[in-house]
């Protein structure tokens, strides 16, 4: 049966400004995370360009129910996977199949269970995180290219692609043991890590344990210490008290959290989830887990990076009548 499936947030985002210098200034601003702050309102049409596609679908082309949640867009093409079955999907940007494979196996041309897939346009060259912790490259119609080792002491756990040379990647191996420089850059030939001089304390993770009856399991938050606007980057580590953009090469800081992210018990945690124009859109959580609830409850910020200012966050999508809000409130998974 054909299923057609919609994947939202092709979004056609222009990068604003770019870094000026990887030096800490004592004039960065700080923003108070816990305060009430002058409310605006902003309208996805009036500063993106949001476009709906319908991903082909046949019988050999299907697509799982959480593959939109795997798409990653290009210029000219949408890249997603079925992460159960290991199949892999190549679209236009109108949404038309180009390409498909499935090399899911335990040869060392093959992978396990895809976790993160990014496309190389330039070099049409497909970058599969497999779980065991290696990447996998593919051309573009799904020929293996080549294989690339992953230092043991590295678990990445987020993936872009940066540059004609490197992958950027966030490590979360020993989250919450090791002070580290998470942030890192990966060769495309052959795997070498070197890390970005962003050095993370207290290191927490989105992981929270619970102890029940001698029990302990384990939920985790939907809550990412990276984001991605076109050849800029966002650092904004659950434990950092600085957020980074990172762009070209060159680390700036944008500002300073307040309070502390070691100040309380449970913590309060922060991400930059999103960066439009000017606008970078943050949200906050206390990392707690309250039984029987599947989501956690989450403030909505938005900075202005030009005026520096801050304001709480109203975000609607007028493509719908009426007007939906378009809320990022987390969802907790086991």
């Amino acid at each position: 049966m054909k299923r057609l499936l919609f994947t939202f947030l092709a979004l056609c985002l222009a990068v604003a400004g770019s870094a000026q210098s990887g030096q800490m200034t004592s004039k960065l601003p700080t923003i108070d995370i816990t305060k009430e702050y002058p409310k605006k309102k902003l309208v996805l049409q009036d500063i993106a360009t949001a476009k709906y596609i319908p991903l082909e679908t046949s019988d050999k082309v299907l697509l799982d129910g959480v593959a939109t949640l795997h798409c990653s867009f290009t210029e000219h093409y949408i890249t997603t996977y079925n992460a159960n079955e290991g199949q892999i999907f190549v679209f236009d940007r109108k949404g038309k199949i180009c390409h498909t494979f499935n090399h899911k196996g335990g040869s060392g041309e093959e992978y396990n269970y895809p976790l993160q897939l990014r496309l190389d346009e330039k070099a049409k060259e497909l970058f599969l995180l497999d779980i065991s912790n290696k990447i996998q490259v593919y051309s573009i119609e799904g020929k293996y290219k080549r294989s690339l080792s992953i230092p043991k002491d590295v678990r990445i756990e987020i993936m872009y692609n940066c540059d004609e040379q490197h992958l950027l990647g966030y490590d979360s191996y020993m989250l919450d043991r090791k002070d580290k420089q998470p942030n890192l850059l990966i060769s495309k030939k052959n795997g070498a890590v070197s890390r970005l001089p962003v050095t993370i304390h207290k290191r927490v993770g989105k992981r929270i344990y619970i102890t029940q009856g001698g029990q302990t399991a384990t939920v985790s938050m939907s809550l990412y210490p990276l984001a991605n606007s076109g050849s800029e980057f966002i650092f904004a580590d659950l434990a950092g008290d600085t957020v980074y953009s990172y762009c070209n090469h060159k680390l700036t800081p944008l500002f300073v959290r307040t309070p502390k992210a070691d100040a309380s018990e449970p913590r309060l945690v922060m991400q930059c989830y999103a960066k439009i124009g000017n606008y970078l859109l943050m949200s906050t959580a206390l990392k707690k887990y309250e039984p029987g609830k599947t989501s956690f409850d989450t403030k909505e910020f938005v900075y202005d990076t030009v005026e520096k200012k801050v304001y709480d966050l109203e975000f609607e999508n007028q493509d719908y009548s009426p007007a939906r809000s378009m809320r990022m409130g987390g969802v907790l998974s086991a």
